[in-house]
């Protein structure tokens, strides 16, 4: 257990040296002509100097026990939130970088690389912030008594103007909607792409909008997880339960609940076609499988896309997330209570608000029952 976290300090130590981690932006350099030390006895009749008491075994010590709570610290977290956190310092050093700067984060450098990511990258608030949120996270660790980035007086105000001038954009994500998920399952019917791919895309459409599923738990990002298999999908009473091996918010996976329902667009059905197509397959081979090997995240949404065209539809903003957007909006227009629609999502914060595209019919619902 030890030599794993030690490696991972390792690793971490290696991430951090893209980093300036000279104090000078933080506290003067000491003008003070140096003093002579005072030596002093120590049991064993040995000397040492008394201003060099502090650079000793015990600092050592602490340094490396600082470092292994470091590596329990990123421990902590998700392996898709590291990698936000470790690709926001490498986007914030290379830009530093090509201004022919120190990549040290600091609360001016910090407001920079908001102008830079709002002017030149055209990112929306959420990833601007997140970014943010990853600079502190790697600036914590060298710093932990510093005040965070995100308290900084100009740094929310920077982060609210972003906001405000983001108001009017269209949004980067066309939601799959009721309507449109209903459409996408009638056309999958007349097995367009071959009676095997289309029950394959049938059951995965089906398990990310009932399942608000993220893209990244349901298809396989590209070459770095193995996707979902069959032994994760389980008989539970008259349904079924996908079993999650890590998610977002919970590094230690979840279960998702599929319950039968009595129209045709029911997902007990559409993954009691997959199985019964997969019969006789291990439990560990691919529960979407694409050429025999589980769908990607690129794969699924090229289907999911021609499903649209086919309709005479957008399909430019369809996404993966898409379908958990629209499961979200779908459940606030059917006056589910937020913390059910939390539930589903498994969402830790209540960041889910901003799926609800236009909350106009339940703000009207407010006014039907206020005098009551």
């Amino acid at each position: 257990m030890m030599a794993d976290v030690l490696a991972s300090v390792a690793g971490f130590q290696a991430r951090l040296d893209l980093m300036d981690t000279s104090k000078s932006s933080e506290s003067a350099p000491s003008t003070a002509a140096p003093t002579a030390s005072t030596s002093q006895a120590t049991p064993t009749g040995t000397t040492r100097s008394r201003s060099n008491r502090n650079h000793g075994p015990a600092t050592d010590g602490l340094a490396t026990y600082s470092a292994v709570a470091n590596a329990l610290i990123r421990g902590s977290l998700a392996p898709s939130t590291i990698r936000a956190y470790d690709s926001a310092l490498a986007s914030f050093t290379t830009f530093m970088h090509n201004l022919g700067l120190s990549a040290t984060i600091s609360v001016h450098s910090s407001l920079a690389f908001i102008g830079f990511c709002h002017s030149s990258l055209h990112l929306s608030h959420n990833t601007i912030k997140l970014h943010l949120t990853g600079l502190q996270h790697h600036r914590s660790l060298l710093h932990p008594n510093t005040p965070s980035l995100l308290s900084a007086r100009p740094i929310k105000a920077a982060l609210r103007g972003v906001s405000l001038s983001s108001l009017h954009r269209s949004p980067s994500r066309t939601p799959v909607t009721g309507d449109l998920f209903r459409a996408m399952c009638t056309l999958l019917d007349t097995h367009p792409f071959g009676y095997h791919l289309s029950t394959v895309i049938k059951a995965a459409i089906h398990l990310a909008f009932y399942g608000f599923l993220r893209p990244g738990e349901f298809t396989r990002l590209e070459h770095r997880s193995p996707g979902l298999t069959l032994g994760q999908l389980s008989p539970s009473g008259s349904g079924f339960t996908l079993s999650l091996l890590a998610t977002k918010t919970c590094r230690w996976g979840a279960s998702v609940r599929y319950f039968p329902v009595s129209h045709r667009w029911c997902p007990v059905a559409a993954l009691s076609a997959l199985l019964a197509m997969l019969s006789g397959r291990a439990a560990d081979g691919p529960l979407l499988p694409l050429g025999g090997q589980a769908s990607t995240s690129s794969q699924f949404i090229k289907h999911v896309r021609s499903l649209i065209t086919m309709l005479g539809k957008d399909s430019a903003r369809i996404s993966g997330h898409s379908f958990r957007i629209g499961a979200a909006s779908a459940a606030s227009r059917h006056n589910v209570p937020a913390h059910v629609i939390k539930k589903l999502g498994r969402w830790s914060s209540a960041c889910f608000d901003r799926y609800v595209l236009d909350p106009s019919l339940e703000m009207a619902n407010v006014f039907k029952i206020l005098a009551l």
